[in-house]
């Protein structure tokens, strides 16, 4: 279908899970799986901030781009079984969940684009197909957290103390 794409999302917690820098990324590819827009944004840095809430926004995100522009029909990818579950319905959710706020607006975005009448599906891939989205995070919440350790260390090691290095972080400690 000429007018549908596919978008691959992906969240990230850097370098600590929680309360490092979420960011939220999302990679839109056409019929011929040729890229056509991308971005990674911030969410935010410290308490409240977790990977599966950075992965539920980055989906929220996508949602939104493409109620923008106009498609018919979206597949949305992402790594996270979490957000993919949830979103289907599958997976019970917990309102006192670090990520519910996301999940809402997720739930919001979904349901605006099925009232246009897009047809929506969101599935789960393996990491290693989400790669240029997996980076895109990565690096924005690299980028991130090293420009506010630089400008508020104190509180960067404080924030140290409540979360665990994640998988990338605690890889390049080796």
């Amino acid at each position: 279908m000429a007018n549908a794409v596919t978008i691959f999302t992906d969240g990230a917690c850097e370098p600590i899970n929680p309360c490092g820098a979420a960011t939220a990324a999302f990679v839109v590819v056409n019929h011929a799986n040729e890229i056509i827009h991308q971005e990674a944004k911030v969410i935010g840095i410290g308490r409240g901030m977790t990977n599966n809430f950075a992965e539920l926004t980055a989906i929220a995100e996508a949602l939104k781009w493409v109620a923008n522009q106009g498609y018919q029909a979206v597949t949305i990818f992402s790594d996270s079984k979490l957000a993919v579950n949830l979103l289907n319905g599958r997976w019970r959710y917990n309102e006192g969940a670090a990520y519910y706020p996301a999940l809402q607006a997720a739930h919001e975005a979904f349901a605006a684009l099925r009232k246009k009448g897009v047809k929506v599906e969101i599935k789960w891939t393996p990491r290693d197909f989400n790669s240029v989205a997996d980076e895109l995070a990565f690096n924005a919440a690299k980028q991130a957290w090293d420009e506010f350790e630089r400008n508020h260390p104190n509180e960067a090691k404080r924030l140290r103390r409540y979360g665990r290095p994640t998988g990338k972080e605690a890889s390049h400690q080796n």
